[in-house]
């Protein structure tokens, strides 16, 4: 993913690529970088506020973790591994009520 960042930097989909190979391996910051750089690209992909917000949480950094996946919902609200992830966030701040909520939210989603 890199060779092909230094080819061509303003394609979105290797920054996003790229980042989940970071999520996978705990590299949390520099996902978060190469998220960063692809919303600036393109501000309306949903998934690659997921992927942030999933490094955020990685980190403990829960405020930006809902951040995140809310903007990622705003985006795509199908998306029931949303739901599931900012519940999970909100449950690790200690908001019970807004990740129960949450939790059936994925659950009518289809997330079982």
């Amino acid at each position: 993913y890199s060779a092909a960042i230094r080819i061509d930097s303003k394609y979105v989909t290797v920054y996003k690529n790229r980042a989940r190979v970071y999520l996978a391996n705990k590299e949390y910051k520099k996902a978060i970088l190469d998220c960063t750089t692809a919303i600036q690209l393109r501000p309306t992909y949903a998934t690659v506020f997921e992927i942030r917000g999933k490094a955020h949480f990685g980190l403990e950094e829960d405020d930006k973790a809902i951040a995140d996946f809310s903007e990622a919902i705003r985006l795509d609200p199908s998306d029931a591994e949303m739901f599931q992830a900012r519940g999970n966030a909100y449950k690790a701040k200690g908001d019970q009520q807004k990740a129960e909520a949450d939790f059936v939210r994925a659950r009518k989603l289809g997330l079982k």
